[in-house]
């Protein structure tokens, strides 16, 4: 029966190339191979064995058997099978919200899929992260640190030490900023991070450094104007106005028209000068 449904299932998919479903088809593919060696006897095969035991108990241990193996088989299919596919199905509901930011309506979604996967690494970053998301920072460094044990992903390890940044946890925090730059050195959101990590304890060399590779690694992303313009702020901290200057003005060269942000630059451009004609 169980082969039979795999079949009509494949009439209209390929459920062989999800492990759980892969693994359950050839499980029951043993088990009916055991039974037809086993227990379909052959006339011949059944008086021979007549003469050494009753057919009546036999059979009856053969039900035995057969039971006892639907239940197990019915087991590991739920855990294999069942569970991980409704875990999936309220993790995508719970990313569907996540896209609309609400992150009050995913979080539940996110916290049923870990109770039915709760080893699943994805599940538990996106269920973590949605509680970085609503500032409850305790839960999200628990479950993210869970998440840490079943997947080596960047973002794991970014969303961490975001997480123990908004803490005030600023030594954890770098470290697994590092992390994630560990696992990918082109991650240029995590040297973002990193440097505006460095820039809150006042250490602006650090804060340089990290976003300076920003630059390096893509010089034309997008929202370069404001990096630079961050870069700026930074050398006015140093008291370098002339360094700020340059940065300020490459980032008012790049921003988007109409973006609030261009305002802000054009009134450090302007106190730099006005600065500069004081002296």
């Amino acid at each position: 029966m169980g082969i039979t449904c795999f079949l009509i299932h494949s009439v209209f998919d390929f459920p062989l190339h999800v492990p759980a479903l892969g693994s359950s088809f050839f499980v029951i593919m043993s088990l009916t191979i055991v039974y037809i060696n086993n227990f379909n006897l052959s006339e011949s095969e059944k008086e021979k064995n007549i003469r050494k035991i009753d057919l009546k108990i036999l059979k009856l241990n053969i039900n035995y058997v057969v039971v006892l193996i639907l239940v197990i088989m019915l087991i590991v299919i739920d855990f294999l099978v069942i569970k991980p596919y409704m875990a999936e199905i309220y993790y995508f509901k719970g990313m569907r919200y996540n896209v609309d930011k609400n992150y009050v309506k995913a979080l539940p979604n996110f916290q049923y899929a870990a109770q039915l996967d709760p080893y699943n690494g994805r599940i538990l970053l996106a269920f973590g992260t949605t509680y970085y998301n609503l500032n409850i920072q305790s839960k999200a460094e628990e479950i993210l640190q869970k998440a840490k044990n079943y997947i080596n992903n960047r973002n794991v390890f970014r969303n961490l030490g975001l997480s123990y940044m908004q803490n005030g946890n600023y030594k954890k925090a770098e470290i697994e900023f590092k992390h994630a730059i560990y696992l990918d050195p082109k991650f240029t959101k995590t040297y973002y991070d990193l440097g505006g990590l460095y820039f809150l304890q006042e250490d602006y060399e650090g804060t340089i450094e990290q976003w300076n590779k920003i630059l390096e690694i893509e010089p034309d992303f997008p929202n370069k104007y404001i990096v630079l313009n961050n870069l700026g702020i930074v050398y006015n901290k140093k008291e370098m106005p002339e360094k700020a200057l340059e940065y300020f003005l490459q980032a008012l060269y790049l921003v988007p028209e109409g973006d609030p942000i261009e305002e802000e630059i054009e009134e450090e451009i302007n106190k730099i000068y006005k600065s500069s004609l004081e002296n």
